[in-house]
């Protein structure tokens, strides 16, 4: 794993993977929620925040990006 870098971004390669996929995984920030419409509002690629606790994204994309290679 790489990240969170500067933009709010993780990459992830599995070490012994021949292929060398890279996952691309970007936080998309809630910004608004309109509760009346259900829209949510939210910035992809926002800037890195250190004190923002990034911890369950990470866990969670993580997961995805292994549970991913191993189906694969």
């Amino acid at each position: 794993m790489e990240g969170p870098t500067a933009r709010e971004c993780v990459l992830y390669s599995a070490i012994d993977d021949d292929e060398q996929d890279v996952s691309f995984r970007a936080y998309p920030r809630i910004i608004a929620v309109d509760d009346a419409s259900r829209h949510i509002l939210q910035r992809m690629l926002g800037p890195y925040d250190p004190g923002f606790d990034y911890g369950p994204w990470i866990a969670q994309t993580r997961r995805e990006h292994i549970a991913s290679v191993v189906h694969s």
